[in-house]
């Protein structure tokens, strides 16, 4: 096997510029600008095809876009990425504040006792730090249930509640969740008193979905199984559609969201069974 110096000197990448993404106190590289400049051209781009444009590694174009999303000028999904400022989104700085309104408002919706399933994502692990809030008498009685590896360890390790169940199965280095065939099987036959569920677009026609299709079909079958079903998203969600539906808005009991964009998100919500609940 040729290791990396001898690779990246093969013919074939002669005149690729597979570097690291700079970003220095002007903003970020040529690059980068460019990337942003396809975006406003579409406000989407596909990792693909920005591969071939700028003739580096799609590998390369990846990295560029985590650097991207991290300054909070743009938002991966599966295949590439959206424009931030084409949705109206905040800076990821202050999404992650609003993440966490939303996950202090969500302890208010957990049963006395019973199972809750909390699910992957952002949000969610947001809403694992901060279920050590609850009352102790009421965690003693909590079970919680998740096929997040990374909310499943937390929990474990600070013994936030009675006991915690992890899904199994492969698990997704992006998402840090089981998927696949063996955990849609222990899914199956497990009930639970909530689900807090995560979803990466809330759109008027498309409702909820998500840009994981395996990480849907998880979504899904929780929902069936539950008693009551609310999406813990902050707003920068509102409009966007992701590829992977998970069902419709009047599914789920309410959606836990900041304000931010609250005109524009309560009218259509006035007429819906599902409850809009915003932070105090």
């Amino acid at each position: 096997m040729k290791d990396n110096k001898e690779a990246n000197d093969s013919p074939h990448n002669k005149g690729r510029d597979d570097s690291p993404l700079s970003v220095g106190n002007a903003g970020v590289s040529e690059r980068a600008h460019s990337i942003l400049e396809s975006f406003k051209a579409g406000g989407a781009v596909k990792t693909s095809e920005l591969a071939k444009v700028f003739s580096v590694s799609e590998m390369t174009i990846r990295r560029d876009l985590e650097e991207l999303e991290r300054l909070g000028l743009a938002r991966r999904v599966h295949g590439g990425a959206l424009l931030v400022t084409a949705s109206g989104e905040k800076p990821r700085a202050d999404r992650s504040a609003n993440m966490k309104l939303v996950a202090r408002k969500a302890l208010e919706f957990f049963p006395p006792q019973g199972t809750v399933y909390v699910d992957a994502g952002r949000t969610s692990m947001e809403l694992a730090r901060v279920i050590s809030e609850l009352p102790a008498a009421q965690r003693d009685t909590l079970r919680i249930v998740t096929h997040a590896s990374n909310i499943a360890s937390y929990l474990s390790e600070v013994r936030a509640v009675r006991s915690v169940h992890q899904i199994g199965d492969d698990i997704d280095q992006v998402t840090l969740a089981a998927v696949g065939p063996q955990a849609l099987e222990q899914l199956q036959g497990l009930h639970y008193n909530v689900f807090f569920m995560g979803v990466s677009g809330a759109d008027p026609e498309a409702g909820w979905t998500n840009n994981n299709l395996a990480e849907s079909k998880v979504k899904q079958v929780v929902m069936r199984h539950s008693a009551k079903v609310y999406v813990i998203a902050d707003s920068s969600k509102w409009r966007s559609v992701n590829f992977a539906p998970i069902g419709g808005f009047d599914e789920v009991a309410g959606w836990i969201v900041d304000r931010d964009r609250e005109p524009e998100i309560r009218p259509f919500f006035s007429r819906l069974k599902c409850e809009l609940i915003f932070p105090d």
